[in-house]
């Protein structure tokens, strides 16, 4: 059996003849030149040679010339073996410095030295190109596994940037079919008895097109999930093993598939992702998953299982969280509620009773009774509205400094009425600024009427202020009073729905927490800062500018 040709290369043709016989022996097949011009002819007309074996000096062209041309012009790496005789020595080195594997000398050895060092090169050429194959798949598996690194701490970082689980399974899909450069993704959710359908990236296939199928039977997803093992499919026209028309229908060229169930942190599958036609990078062309593609997913399944199962308790919480607060909410309702009809009672029972004895005081001190419980239930339906819609505030130019000055004519009356004094100190360099108005003033009035409500029966004294803070961008808008303070356990609370310190006959709990909403819908803050039986003191912070 012939191992490879070998071109002779001698200007001696009885030198010539001797060498092919002894290699056609040794199982070569052999091709003949005369001189170094021959040679040169032969190898560019032909790359089948494997070996050269080569005198130096010959006509036309020598040993030395053609292996400058060898290794420069044809850029070839066949080994080349020159043939010296005994006073050639130097020359021969020469030859090696330029190229040459080896050299022998003509004597009357030749027949074994020959077949030994032809042997020698070979192995040598053979070693050679192995590890310059591995060399170059070791540089093509570390190009893909940078991608890979690249692509898995890009998934990490993607996974942990979205909240929502539709957000996460379809960064999911993304990346999977990024890992095996496949043409489509299906991510099946496990849904008690279902495997649902809930992020398609194939084609024009959507959510909506697809269905969902029960977590066992015979289809490929099916079987990931029940078994927790990946499934690959060579070829799904000769599938004999599973059900995959939905599959074709699904994707129309669907050739080759990769399952692989999304384990959870009980080693249970909370979903599937279905991966279909992966293509080589070099021209496109479809190819079949290998185990590399299957760990790769396995990788992203673990890591996404983990995001999904901590997304579906975030998003259990925030339920029982919501559930928590509507039922601390109604609570706090009912209690509210139950003093205001105590006090629409009181007051049906004072007038029932001033019309039957004819009485007009007591008539009088009913009616106003019933009036104010009136307001106060009006008013506790509003706060409540305003507390539970999220809304965008209708900002325009407010001048801030009027609307604290009508507030303070509107609640002067008020203060009158307790013997307080309610001040007013108005920057003078304040511009309009970005605000809802109607929101703002009742927020501003809400704060001040509390002040009042604290103040001392002598000697009490709210002041309202504005000022522009320029290191902060803020305008700053403070209501102050010197009345009986707040305890420092009750601080913790008073922006809490319902919470209220005024007792059942004023207030109904929720100003401060609608004040507070109100001033974060502007991009502000409310603080507060006080001293028992000294004062309070409450500071609204608005940006002067807003990006939108």
């Amino acid at each position: 059996m012939a191992q490879g040709k070998i071109l002779v290369v001698d200007d001696d043709e009885l030198t010539r003849e001797i060498l092919a016989s002894i290699l056609e022996a040794d199982g070569y097949a052999v091709e003949q030149a005369a001189n170094g011009k021959e040679a040169y002819e032969t190898l560019k007309s032909s790359n089948d040679v494997e070996l050269i074996v080569c005198d130096i000096n010959m006509p036309e062209m020598d040993g030395i010339e053609l292996i400058g041309l060898l290794r420069g012009e044809l850029a070839s790496d066949t080994p080349l073996i020159v043939l010296s005789g005994n006073d050639q020595v130097s020359v021969a080195i020469e030859a090696i410095n330029k190229g040459a594997s080896t050299y022998l000398i003509k004597d009357e050895n030749i027949d074994q030295t020959v077949s030994i060092a032809v042997e020698q090169a070979l192995d040598k050429k053979r070693i050679v190109d192995e590890n310059r194959k591995l060399m170059e798949a070791i540089k093509t598996k570390n190009e893909e596994l940078s991608v890979i690194v690249k692509t898995m701490t890009d998934v990490g970082i993607s996974l942990s940037s979205h909240s929502s689980t539709d957000e996460l399974l379809d960064v999911v899909v993304k990346c999977g079919k990024k890992l095996t450069n496949a043409s489509g993704g299906v991510l099946f959710l496990s849904q008690g008895e279902q495997l649902a359908p809930r992020a398609v990236q194939c084609g024009e296939r959507t959510v909506d097109s697809l269905h969902s199928i029960p977590t066992t039977g015979h289809r490929p997803v099916q079987s990931a999930h029940e078994n927790g093992l990946p499934v690959i499919i060579d070829d799904l026209s000769e599938c004999a093993n599973f059900e995959v028309e939905d599959v074709k229908k699904g994707c129309s060229d669907a050739k080759t598939l990769l399952a692989v169930p999304l384990k959870g942190t009980e080693s249970n599958s909370v979903g599937v992702l279905q991966l279909v036609n992966a293509r080589s990078p070099q021209d496109g062309s479809i190819v079949t998953f290998d185990e590399g593609h299957s760990r790769y997913i396995e990788s992203l399944a673990a890591q996404a299982a983990l995001v999904i199962e901590n997304s579906r308790l975030h998003e259990e919480n925030i339920r029982a969280t919501r559930l928590s607060a509507l039922g601390e909410g109604i609570a706090g309702a009912a209690h509210c509620v139950k003093n205001i009809l105590t006090g629409f009672d009181g007051g049906r029972y004072i007038l029932d009773v001033g019309l039957k004895k004819g009485k007009m005081e007591k008539v009088e001190q009913g009616w106003e009774m019933l009036k104010r419980n009136t307001d106060i239930l009006k008013q506790l339906v509003l706060d409540m509205l305003d507390y539970s819609k999220d809304r965008t505030p209708e900002l325009a130019p407010t001048d801030v400094n009027e609307l604290c000055q009508n507030i303070v004519n509107l609640e002067k009356e008020n203060a009158n009425a307790k013997g307080a004094e309610l001040a007013v100190e108005l920057s003078d360099d304040l511009e309009d600024v970005p605000a809802d108005s109607k929101s703002i003033y009742r927020a501003v009035l809400n704060l001040v009427g509390n002040a009042i409500d604290a103040l001392p029966d002598e000697k009490g004294k709210v002041t309202l202020s504005t000022k522009k803070d320029t290191n902060q961008n803020e305008l700053v808008i403070s209501v102050a009073d010197n009345g009986c303070g707040i305890e420092a356990d009750n601080l913790e609370n008073i922006f809490k729905p319902f919470f209220s310190t005024k007792g059942p006959k004023k207030g109904t709990g929720l100003g401060l927490a609608v004040t507070q909403k109100v001033i974060r819908e502007h991009g502000g803050s409310l603080d507060v800062s006080s001293q028992l039986n000294e004062g309070t003191t409450f500071t609204i912070r608005l940006p002067l500018q807003h990006s939108n």
